[in-house]
């Protein structure tokens, strides 16, 4: 296997660093349960839904795409 060779300006482009962490304490459908909270901390991309909605609520087979 090739190796690839990575400049380190290019590489720190793509590092997480904690302090630049969006956080968010919603998302959780047991947020608001005594010793359940938390704090979700954004690496990839989570976002919690605007609107909350039932916990057990699914989106229908025909609305994903």
């Amino acid at each position: 296997m090739d190796t690839i060779d990575v400049p380190r300006e290019e590489m720190i482009e793509r590092v997480a660093t904690f302090t630049d962490l969006t956080r968010s304490v919603g998302g959780f459908p047991d947020r608001n349960v005594p010793g359940c909270e938390r704090t979700l901390l954004d690496v990839i991309g989570f976002a919690p839904r605007k609107a909350p909605t039932s916990a057990t609520s699914r989106p229908s087979p025909a609305t994903v795409s």
